[in-house]
């Protein structure tokens, strides 16, 4: 009986008080939810844009993205938005809508919105791109490469 007790107190102790795994890890949302949080409250937003077959941008998810002190940092000063460079989706900013041109004309088919935002001048877009925008939505800097967590926590501060 008392095995039963210690049984019964131990399922519904998980499922009152769940363990939160996601308490060590980045909330990322989407461009639309920033849009109407940036209304409410103003902070810097990231915006992460990779692809599901690059390499160096699972390499970033599992370590800088991983990193205590860089989860810790970007929760407490900034909106995360991570988008799929080659998505389908039509994305609403403000009046404007962007959508992906590319789709069935090339293999790697990058959205409008990666290349308006994450390409350089004279080079085709290539992931990871991090985008740095202030409060107001303004971009400030961008990188285009792979960061370690050292370098993405100096990045961000």
């Amino acid at each position: 009986m008392k095995l039963y007790t210690t049984l019964v107190f131990v399922i519904v102790a998980f499922v009152v008080f769940p363990i939160n795994a996601q308490g060590n890890s980045i909330e990322w949302t989407t461009i639309e939810n920033v849009e109407d949080s940036l209304s409410r409250k103003r902070k810097r937003t990231i915006l992460y844009f990779y692809t599901d077959w690059c390499v160096y941008c699972k390499k970033m998810e599992q370590s800088a993205f991983k990193d205590q002190q860089v989860i810790e940092k970007l929760k407490k000063d900034y909106y995360t938005i991570k988008l799929n460079a080659e998505t389908a989706d039509t994305i609403q900013i403000g009046n404007d809508q962007f959508i992906n041109k590319n789709l069935k004309k090339s293999r790697n088919p990058t959205h409008e919105l990666a290349e308006l935002l994450g390409s350089r001048k004279d080079k085709p877009f290539v992931a990871p791109v991090i985008v740095l925008f202030d409060e107001q939505f303004n971009v400030i800097k961008r990188s285009f490469e792979y960061l370690s967590p050292k370098e993405l926590y100096q990045w961000i501060q």
